[in-house]
């Protein structure tokens, strides 16, 4: 295993290496608006916006704002989105769109759907490769990298509806998680298919305990919740004997909590140019959290 995580952190090293071409926000706004309108041109809403005309202008972004009106939720669901959930083809995107996320708690609407394509998809997947390759920035073991990996999310079963899946975003990525993901990948779906939030940390604490977790991956918040669930069940005994796979991660990462701190500060100040989707407040009650367990 040891050469397995040797290979890993090497090529991972390889990726970070790899040379980007830096653009200012406004240039790569302007990028993405362009690349955006010519996928879109042909479609529905490009066609009624006029996507040709807006592409030959000298100012892409004054053209696109003259001619393309802003749209709230209801607006463009109601005109757009809803036509592609029917199955429409080439509405705002082109071709079908094979899934919609469904974004609930939010003011106006119980539910709302927001299309999801592959491109997307594929989007999501580069961005957490290149999160991965960041990892070259710390100096872990190339045991760390053979580890299992918690990753906490919403329920991972999706409704079949016409020809596309309805769904929380955790269980759309889910259907796309790469095949060789599955081995390393926590807590798997007999769990994550749970359609309860509290039938799933209950199973998750049941069985964490025999889980050999090297990396976590989820909302704070959520996280906390799980730990606190799986302490309330096993006591600490589970940090503090070292007798599992899960204790014995923990202990280390209480064990070294100064160097955690150093790192997170580091991060927030972004002296290492580690790109992290987390707010100082989630940074700092990790920070806090780990330190309680240590406490406790």
């Amino acid at each position: 295993m040891y050469l397995l995580g040797k290979i890993i952190k090497t090529g991972i090293r390889l990726g970070a290496t790899r040379k980007e071409t830096l653009l200012s926000p406004i240039a790569q706004q302007r990028h993405q608006l362009r690349r955006l309108l010519l996928e879109a041109r042909d479609t529905a809403i490009g066609n009624t916006y006029g996507f040709h005309d807006i592409l030959t202008t000298r100012d892409l972004i004054r053209a696109f704002q003259e001619h393309v009106p802003i749209h709230d939720y209801d607006h463009i669901y109601n005109k757009w989105w809803s036509r592609a959930r029917a199955d429409e083809m080439d509405v705002a995107w082109p071709g079908q769109i094979p899934w919609f996320a469904v974004s609930s708690g939010t003011s106006g609407a119980t539910s709302k759907y927001i299309p999801v394509t592959a491109e997307m998809i594929r989007a999501m997947k580069k961005v957490s490769l290149r999160m991965f390759c960041d990892l070259s920035k710390f100096d872990l073991s190339p045991d760390q990298f053979t580890r299992q990996m918690l990753m906490v999310g919403s329920c991972t079963q999706l409704t079949h509806e016409g020809d596309h899946f309805v769904g929380d975003m955790s269980g759309i990525i889910g259907m796309n998680r790469p095949f060789w993901l599955e081995r390393y990948y926590r807590p798997g779906k007999h769990i994550t298919d749970l359609p309860e939030w509290d039938a799933r940390i209950d199973k998750i604490a049941e069985e964490a305990p025999q889980w050999d977790i090297g990396f976590i991956v989820g909302n704070v918040a959520w996280v906390q919740l799980i730990f606190e669930r799986i302490i309330e069940r096993h006591g600490t005994r589970i940090i503090q004997s070292g007798d599992t796979p899960l204790g014995r991660n923990l202990g280390n990462i209480i064990e070294n909590r100064p160097r955690i701190r150093e790192t997170a500060q580091q991060i927030l100040r972004a002296r290492n140019g580690v790109e992290f989707p987390m707010t100082e407040a989630d940074m700092k009650w990790q920070i806090e959290f780990i330190e309680g367990l240590g406490k406790g």
